[in-house]
C-alpha cells in the first residue's frame, strides 16, 4: 500500500487515543495509487460501522475523485491500533477556496452529484477513540487548515457526537446548521401493509393508475438488475428526465457530460457489487418513465427519477413510484430513503425523516475568522429569505416528524 504525508503536514502519528486497550495511530494516504488499494480494507471497515451505507463505499468515493477532485488534495486518515487493525477511516481532502482558505471536507461533498450521508467511518465501539486520535491530528496540524466541514451528515452521527463531546473542541470555534431534510419510509413485509397505512383515497388511486395504463396500452416495467447496457440506460433517462422538466425551461442534470460519465462508472461497478436498481415503465414498446436506485444493506436509496410528460395524464409518475415501493418490498428490503429534495412525490408516502446537518470547525487563523464572517453573513441572508418566503423545510420536518412519531 502507498502512504506518504500530506504535503505542508508535519504528521504526528500519536498513541493518545484506545480502542479497547489498542492505542490508535494516523497515517495519511494522499496518493491516488494508496486510495486505490484500500478497497478491501475500506468497504470492511465500513460494514463493521455504525455509518455503513453506499455513498461511504469505496466504489462511491474513489469514483467521485476520479471526476469530481479536480484541485483538490487527498488527506486520507487511516487509525489503526498497535497491532495494525484498521480501526476507523476520515475519507478527507484539502482545498484552496478563493486561494487563501483552507478547507477539509469529505471526499464527496459539495458537487451535483449530491453524495448523503457523509460521515467519517469508525468500527462500531470505536467512535469515541476515531474522534479523539482525528482531533489530535488537527490540533497538531492547526497551520494547515482554516476549516474542517462536516456536511452532509445525519444529526445522531455516533461519530459526530463523540466528536462535539471532546472537551479540546471547545479551543475551536464551531458552526452547524440544518442542511436539508431526508424523507424515507421504513417498509413492511407486505405490499398490502404499507398500503393500510394511508387513507382510502390514496389506495384506490394506486390501483387505479396502474389498471388505467394497463388498459390504454401494453405496460411492461423493465429492471435493469441484469443485462446492462450503461450508455443506453443513460440516454434512456436523459431523455426521460428532459421531457418531464422541458416546460420549466431547466436542463435535466444528465445533460452535464461530467455528471453523465461518473454514473456511467458508478452503474457497471454497482451493477458488478449487485447494487444497482433501475426499473423503466415501457408502454407499446416506448419507456415513458424510469427511477435509478440504489439497494444497499436492505436500503433502497432513491437517486433520481423522470417521465415523459406526455403521458403525464395517465399518470405515469406514480405508476413507477408505486411499482418501486412495492417491488423492493418483495426484495426484502426494510427503508426506502427518498434523499434529499423537497419534491412533493417524496412526502405522498413518506413517514419520518433524518435531519442532515453541516458542522464546521474553524481554527483560530485570521483567515478562519474571516471564513466565519462571510459564512454568519450568509446565515443572516438567507433567515432574512426564510422570512419572507416561508421556511418550507422546517414545516416539513416537523411535519413529517409528528407523522413518524
Amino acid at each position: 500500500m502507498t502512504h506518504r504525508s500530506y504535503p505542508a503536514l508535519a504528521v504526528e502519528e500519536r498513541q493518545s487515543s484506545t480502542c479497547g486497550r489498542s492505542p490508535l495511530n494516523v497515517t495519511v494516504v494522499s496518493s491516488v495509487e494508496g486510495f486505490r488499494s484500500l478497497r478491501r480494507e475500506w468497504d470492511g471497515l465500513l460494514r463493521a460501522s455504525r455509518s455503513d451505507c453506499v455513498f461511504l463505499t469505496w466504489e462511491w468515493l474513489f469514483t467521485w475523485w476520479k471526476w469530481y477532485g479536480g484541485s483538490a488534495q487527498l488527506l486520507i486518515l487511516l487509525l489503526s491500533d498497535s497491532t495494525g487493525r484498521l480501526r476507523g477511516i476520515a475519507p478527507l481532502m484539502s482545498k484552496r477556496t478563493a486561494g487563501v482558505f483552507r478547507k477539509l471536507r469529505i471526499i464527496g461533498s459539495e458537487s451535483r452529484v449530491c453524495s448523503e450521508y457523509l460521515d467519517i467511518i469508525a468500527e462500531e465501539g470505536c467512535e469515541k477513540d476515531v474522534a479523539r486520535a482525528i482531533l489530535d491530528f488537527l490540533l497538531d496540524n492547526h497551520r494547515s487548515w482554516d476549516t474542517f466541514s462536516l456536511s452532509s451528515i445525519r444529526r445522531g452521527s455516533p461519530f459526530l457526537r463523540a466528536f462535539e463531546q471532546l472537551p479540546e473542541i471547545r479551543r475551536l470555534r464551531s458552526r452547524r446548521r440544518t442542511q436539508y431534510v431526508a424523507p424515507y419510509i421504513s417498509l413492511p413485509e407486505t405490499w398490502d401493509e404499507l398500503l393500510a397505512r394511508f387513507g382510502p383515497r390514496i389506495r384506490r388511486n394506486v390501483r387505479y393508475y396502474r389498471k388505467r395504463l394497463e388498459k390504454a396500452f401494453s405496460v411492461e416495467f423493465s429492471s435493469r438488475e441484469v443485462g446492462l447496457d450503461t450508455r443506453h440506460a443513460i440516454n434512456t433517462m436523459r431523455r426521460l428526465q428532459q421531457k418531464s422538466i422541458s416546460r420549466k425551461g431547466i436542463r435535466g442534470i444528465f445533460e452535464d457530460e461530467t455528471f453523465s460519465n461518473f454514473h456511467a462508472e458508478i452503474m457497471d461497478l454497482f451493477h458488478r457489487n449487485g447494487w444497482l436498481y433501475i426499473v423503466f415503465v415501457v408502454c407499446d414498446g416506448n419507456p415513458v418513465a424510469f427511477w435509478y436506485a440504489y439497494l444497499y444493506a436492505g436500503t433502497c436509496y432513491s437517486y433520481q427519477t423522470g417521465f415523459d410528460l406526455d403521458y403525464g395524464s395517465h399518470s405515469v409518475g406514480s405508476v413507477v413510484h408505486s411499482f418501486v415501493l412495492e417491488d423492493t418490498i418483495g426484495k426484502g428490503i426494510h427503508t426506502f430513503d427518498y434523499l434529499r429534495g423537497g419534491q412533493e412525490y417524496k412526502y405522498h408516502f413518506a413517514n419520518s425523516a433524518r435531519e442532515m446537518l453541516e458542522v464546521s470547525i474553524f481554527n483560530n487563523s485570521w483567515s478562519s475568522l474571516l471564513v466565519r464572517f462571510v459564512l454568519a453573513f450568509g446565515e443572516h441572508l438567507r433567515f432574512c429569505v426564510s422570512r419572507l418566503m416561508g421556511n418550507n423545510l422546517k414545516d416539513k420536518l416537523k411535519a413529517l416528524m409528528k407523522r413518524g412519531s
